[in-house]
């Protein structure tokens, strides 16, 4: 029998998608300010430069980070326009009360693909409840500053729900501007 060199490791292949994940989970568990590059990729278990194949440094590492967070809300459904709209708020003060560490970086990074979606779809449904595209623009901003306002104060939950005393105010008034 003869010694044959053992077969390399196969390792699950580095993907931006792995990359920002792992952070997320890093940042989830230790604080935003422990993820870094270094660390990061020790536990992906490459080398901390291999990671700028994917991520083009610390900012976009946390940009991306910030967008996969708002993406988990995902989009307003094809259900009723004020309905929906009301869950998609709520959907971004949930994921961002399981990321507090996300918010931040919503004021301090240009939004990414997933944030844009969620802008778009949002003010798609504004439009199709017969808003025009300038107040449907101008309400989506003032829902989603709101939704993420409130995670930054930790508010939910109380007697007192800043989000949905909110939320009732603008969709009140977006009902009064269809009319």
């Amino acid at each position: 029998m003869t010694d044959a060199p053992p077969k390399p490791r196969r390792r699950k292949g580095l993907t931006r998608a792995r990359i920002l994940a792992e952070a997320v989970t890093l940042a989830d568990a230790e604080g935003i300010g422990a993820v870094s590059m270094r660390k990061l990729a020790a536990r992906l278990g490459v080398e901390a430069m291999s990671l700028y194949n994917h991520v083009g440094g610390k900012d976009d590492l946390a940009a991306g980070m910030a967008d996969l967070v708002v993406g988990s809300a995902g989009t307003p459904g094809d259900g009723p326009w004020r309905d929906e709209v009301h869950t998609a708020a709520h959907a971004i003060r949930t994921a961002l009360a399981r990321h507090p560490w996300a918010v931040p970086l919503l004021a301090a990074m240009p939004p990414g693909p997933r944030r844009l979606a969620h802008a778009e779809a949002t003010r798609a449904r504004l439009a199709e409840a017969g808003l025009d595209a300038a107040t449907a623009a101008s309400a989506q901003e003032a829902i989603e500053a709101l939704a993420i306002g409130c995670a930054a104060m930790g508010d939910g939950g109380t007697e007192l729900d800043g989000l949905e005393f909110g939320l009732g105010l603008i969709l009140e008034g977006l009902e009064r501007l269809r009319s």
